[in-house]
C-alpha cells in the first residue's frame, strides 16, 4: 500500500519550476531513491536522510522514494512514497532517469545490475567497517561468512553504480581506494589520465538538519526523567551501538556524583525504529552498569524505545550539552555521526571522544570539548568544568551558530542537485557490468562450498538467517 503526499509548490515556486522545465527541453528528469530503512515518525539515520534529500530534490525533479513505512506528518514532502516489491523496482528503475540506491540492494534485487537509469550508489554509512562491530559476539566462522557477503554486497555496489555520494572527504579517499581495487579507475571513466576529478570519484554530500530551527517544548525531558531544572543534563542523542562507548561515561558520570555533584545523563533512545535491526549487546552493557553503580534511573536514565521525528528536539533543547564517546576502530576514523548533526541544529555544546570527523570540527571551532579513547578520568574533568563554569557553553553556542549554516539540507544538497543535473552515465557502464557478472557467479558458489565445508546445509542455512536479520547499523 503506498503513502502518496501531495505537493502544491507557492507560486514564485512554481515559476523556477515552469523556466527549469522549459530550460531542460520541457522534461523535469525524474528521480527515484531507493530506501533501506524504514520511514515513519520513527526514523534512523538512513530513513531520515532519504526523506530529507528527497524533500530537496524535488524542488527541481520529480521525485519518488521506494520505502517502507509512511512519511511522519506536518509537512509537505513534495513526493510519492511507495512500497518497494519487486515489481515496484523493476518499472521505477526502467523509467526513472536517475536512480539513488542505499545499501545491500542486488541482495534484494539484483536486476538492478542491468537498470538503464542512472544510478547513484550512496555511500555514506560503511557497512563493512560496522559489521566488525556489530558482529563480533558471533561464532568465528559466521562472522568471516557474513563479513565476506557484506563486503561482496559493498563491492558490488561500487561496481554496477554510475556514480557516487559520500559524507566527507575521508570518506571519499576510502571509497577512491575500494574503487581502485574494483577496477573503477580505468581508461573508460577517465580517458584523459591529466584530468581525472576528485568530483568523478564521489560527490560530497552530508548528512544535514532542517533549514527551520527548532521550537521546542520547554522542560520537557527534565519532566519525563524527573530531573530538577538546576541539574547539568548531558543528553546521548542516539542508538547505542557496539562502535560506542557509554561506558566510559557513565562511569565518570558515577564519579562526579559521588563528588555531590548533579549531573545527569539521559540515553534519548535505544530501540532501533526498524523492527529488523536487532539490539546490540552494549545496550544490555550500559543498563547493567549503571545498575552495578547505583546511578540507573537516577542519575543515568534510558528512554527504552526510539523518539518520534518531530519529539526529538524537545530532548535536545532541554540538555546542556550533547556526548558521543567510541572506541579506537577503522568505523570511527570513516564515520559521520548523524546524531552530532541534531546537536549542531540545536546550538547543543558537545563532550566528544577524539578521532572521527566531528571530533577534530568540534575542537578546530571551540563548539565543546573532546576526550581520549576510554580516558575516564578525563570525562570526569571535562563534565565538571562545563557544570561549574557554564558561561562557557554561551561560547561553544556561539560558535556553533556560525559554524552549522553549511549543514542545513537545503545546502548539503547542492552538489547532488549539480549531479543529477549534469552527470551521465558512467562510460565504464558496461566494462564493469560484465566484470561484476564474472565474479558474482564465481564468488556466490565459492562462498556456498566455503559454508559447506564448515558445516553442511545447517551452517548454510543458519549463515543465510543472520543475513536476513540485515546487521547493520
Amino acid at each position: 500500500m503506498s503513502e502518496v503526499v501531495r505537493f502544491d509548490p507557492p507560486f514564485s515556486l512554481r515559476w523556477l519550476l515552469a523556466i527549469f522545465y522549459l530550460r531542460s527541453g520541457g522534461i523535469l528528469k525524474s528521480i527515484t531513491l531507493l530506501s533501506n530503512d524504514t520511514i515513519g515518525e520513527r526514523m534512523a539515520g538512513p530513513a531520515i536522510r532519504c526523506v530529507e534529500l528527497a524533500k530537496q530534490l524535488s524542488s527541481s525533479f520529480r521525485i519518488t522514494v521506494l520505502g517502507e513505512g509512511t512519511l511522519p506528518e506536518g509537512e509537505a514532502w513534495g513526493f510519492e512514497l511507495i512500497a518497494p516489491s519487486k515489481a515496484a523496482v523493476k518499472k521505477l528503475s526502467e523509467v526513472s532517469d536517475v536512480f539513488i540506491v542505499q545499501g545491500d540492494v542486488l541482495t534484494d534485487y539484483p536486476f538492478l545490475a542491468n537498470c538503464q537509469a542512472m544510478v547513484i550508489a550512496d555511500m555514506y554509512c560503511p557497512i563493512s567497517l560496522e559489521f566488525q562491530q556489530s558482529g563480533h559476539n558471533l561464532p568465528f566462522e559466521q562472522r568471516l561468512l557474513i563479513g565476506s557477503m557484506v563486503a561482496d554486497a559493498t563491492s558490488q555496489q561500487l561496481s554496477f553504480a554510475d556514480r557516487f555520494m559520500c559524507a566527507s572527504e575521508r570518506q571519499r579517499d576510502l571509497w577512491l581506494g575500494a574503487m581502485m581495487t574494483l577496477g573503477r579507475v580505468n581508461a573508460a571513466r577517465f580517458p584523459d589520465s591529466k584530468a581525472t576529478s576528485m568530483d568523478d570519484v564521489a560527490a560530497i554530500v552530508p548528512f544535514g538538519f532542517p533549514d527551520v530551527w527548532p521550537n521546542p517544548a520547554k522542560g520537557f525531558l527534565r519532566k519525563k526523567f524527573g530531573i530538577s531544572s538546576d541539574a547539568f543534563v548531558m543528553l546521548w542523542g542516539g542508538g547505542v551501538y557496539e562502535w560506542f562507548d557509554p561506558l566510559t561515561i557513565i562511569k565518570a558520570v558515577a564519579a562526579v556524583v559521588e563528588q555531590g555533584m548533579n549531573v545527569h545523563l539521559v540515553f534519548m533512545g535505544v530501540k532501533h525504529p526498524n523492527d529488523n535491526i536487532t539490539e546490540h549487546d552494549m545496550v544490555g552493557e550500559a543498563v547493567r552498569l549503571a545498575q552495578e553503580l547505583g546511578i540507573f534511573d537516577s542519575h543515568v536514565h534510558f528512554n527504552f524505545g526510539w523518539v518520534d521525528y518531530y519529539e526529538r528536539v524537545n530532548f535536545l533543547a532541554d540538555a546542556d550539552v550533547g556526548v558521543s564517546a567510541h572506541f579506537d576502530t577503522l568505523e570511527t576514523r570513516y564515520s559521520f555521526r548523524t546524531r552530532i548533526l541534531d546537536y549542531l541544529w540545536a546550538s547543543l555544546p558537545m563532550l566528544l571522544t577524539r578521532g572521527d570527523f566531528f571530533s577534530e570540527e568540534v575542537a578546530q571551532h571551540s563548539m565543546g570539548r573532546t576526550i581520549n579513547y576510554k580516558d575516564e578520568k578525563a570525562w570526569q574533568n571535562a563534565i565538571v568544568e562545563l557544570c561549574c563554569e557554564r558561561e562557557k557553553l554561551v561560547d561553544f553556542q556561539k560558535n556553533i551558530q556560525i559554524y552549522r549554516e553549511k549543514y542545513k539540507w537545503s545546502e548539503v544538497v547542492k552538489p547532488l542537485v549539480k549531479l543529477c543535473e549534469t552527470a551521465t552515465i558512467s562510460p565504464d557502464r558496461g566494462y564493469m557490468r560484465q566484470r561484476l557478472i564474472t565474479r558474482g557467479k564465481r564468488s556466490l558458489w565459492g562462498r556456498v562450498k566455503y559454508a559447506y565445508s564448515k558445516g553442511g546445509i545447517r551452517y548454510i542455512a543458519g549463515a543465510l538467517l543472520q543475513r536476513l536479520k540485515r546487521v547493520r547499523m
